[in-house]
């Protein structure tokens, strides 16, 4: 290979290529299709062979790369699918020495944790879908994240975003999102929106890939009488895709968040089985939570508590909850509404899937919502509408220490969150439910006008939630499982 001039000006392409590349300094450093398969005919192919369509390599010297172990690489990649993450831990052995190593995806640098040892690392792939329409191309999904918030959305039109990436004398790339028009730095990787002036962060990442090699017929036969017998899957092609792309996200690849969501579903209901998670990407209905969220911490000067409850919807309504948000309308009319006539919330996914019916082939589906709780009280069965604060005496809130799981055997009862941003569980408490303490009525005229913010069961201990405020909840994940 002939020598780089040093005097070479390096295009913006060629400086964006240590912070994300499935390029870099090799003969062709993109993963070969058919060897993927083992049927890469060429004795001098000048591509990277691998058994998946991605690898993780770090810089050994100036010139030369070295592999990392499978387990590591397995390791980087989960991480570095969950857009949200910025460094993920490894731990190290052999060329690298013993101890624990950071992988920073911002920086895409690997370092010891005193310090003392640094090494450039990258990504390969097979080529994007943009450039390749083989069923083995990567296809890579942009995301932007506001300032006051911590949850990364889904460019409108991504591909696009792509196409413009790729040519390695762009310097910046115009897209449009949520009918603004933005302006990407790739030196920075920031966009700047040309009618506010605000600036968000923006990340590249690629979208989960079936990493079998050989695709029987009669494998394809089996996948597409799965989704026929799945009534998620009828849901997700009857959206309107032009309108609400990116709506939904099917987490195909094993990831912390994934298995999160299923431990909590089996805890609460361990008759569930064949479990499969699809994820909500609606950027509309979560700004407006968001924002209520926002409003309550500056009024009250303290993070709102948002719960992660269970929902039982009307199967064929699912894509209109995503769209649309929950509503009473939309939930099985088998509720008995004891609490109120409102949107009903389960911390069990056992109490939700009793108002479940499951398809010919026994599927039933369940939602998990993020709900904020704030003051609650006891709900009755002729509410219509949260009822009025007292002017004297108290209400009840959520604990500090309430995290709902470890009731009486469960475990991993549910995911507790004071921030909506922040998934870390709280201390739990022996009972493991959600506990509700006492706290005064502050009100400054002879009555505050202020409502409950949700309705309960049981004020001491409820398995129940009832709200009425859609800006109150946010549909998170949908569910689909059979029983045993």
């Amino acid at each position: 290979m002939a020598k780089m001039n040093s005097k070479h000006q390096k295009t913006p392409k060629e400086l964006l290529q240590r912070l994300e590349s499935p390029h870099g300094r090799a003969y062709v450093p993109i993963i070969c299709v058919p060897g993927l398969d083992e049927n890469c005919g060429k004795t001098d192919c000048r591509m990277y062979h691998s058994k998946q369509p991605w690898s993780w390599q770090y810089r050994k010297d100036p010139k030369h790369w070295g592999n990392l172990s499978i387990r590591q690489i397995k390791t980087i990649e989960t991480a570095y699918r969950d857009v949200t993450l910025e460094e993920v831990e490894i731990s190290s052995s052999g060329v690298l020495g013993n101890g624990t190593f950071k992988v920073s995806f911002t920086k895409m640098k690997m370092y010891n944790t005193d310090g003392t040892k640094t090494h450039d690392i990258r990504r390969l792939s097979t080529k994007s879908s943009v450039e390749s329409k083989t069923d083995r191309a990567t296809t890579f999904i942009w995301f932007l994240n506001y300032e006051e918030s911590e949850e990364w959305e889904i460019i409108d039109d991504y591909s696009l975003v792509e196409g413009k990436y790729l040519p390695s004398q762009n310097t910046f790339i115009t897209f449009q999102h949520n009918n603004s028009t933005f302006q990407l730095s790739l030196f920075k990787m920031e966009a700047k929106n040309q009618d506010t002036g605000e600036k968000v962060r923006v990340r590249r990442r690629p979208e989960g890939m079936n990493r079998k090699r050989n695709r029987t017929p009669q494998h394809k036969e089996q996948q597409v009488a799965r989704k026929k017998n799945n009534p998620m899957f009828n849901q997700i092609s009857s959206l309107d895709t032009n309108t609400y792309k990116g709506l939904l996200q099917l987490t195909d690849l094993p990831s912390e968040e994934e298995l999160q969501v299923k431990m909590r579903l089996l805890s609460t209901f361990p008759q569930a089985r064949d479990v499969k998670v699809l994820k909500v990407q609606n950027q509309e209905l979560f700004r407006s939570f968001n924002t209520k969220m926002t409003e309550l911490q500056k009024r009250t000067q303290q993070k709102p508590w948002v719960h992660r409850l269970f929902h039982c919807p009307i199967p064929d309504q699912v894509d209109t909850i995503c769209r649309e948000n929950f509503s009473p309308n939309l939930q099985m009319t088998n509720i008995t509404q004891t609490c109120g006539k409102g949107t009903y919330f389960f911390i069990r996914a056992g109490i939700a899937d009793r108002y479940c019916c499951g398809n010919e082939e026994g599927v039933r589906v369940l939602m998990m919502a993020d709900v904020f709780l704030g003051d609650v009280t006891k709900g009755d069965w002729s509410l219509a509408g949260p009822p009025k604060k007292p002017f004297k005496g108290v209400v009840y809130s959520p604990c500090v220490a309430d995290l709902m799981r470890n009731r009486k055997g469960d475990k991993n009862m549910d995911i507790v969150r004071n921030d909506i941003q922040n998934d870390a569980p709280q201390e739990d408490d022996d009972e493991g439910c959600i506990l509700l303490q006492e706290t005064s009525v502050k009100v400054t005229g002879q009555n505050s006008g202020e409502v409950f913010d949700t309705v309960v069961d049981d004020i001491k201990c409820p398995e129940t939630f009832v709200k009425y405020s859609k800006r109150d909840f946010y549909p998170r994940y949908i569910i689909t499982y059979s029983k045993k």
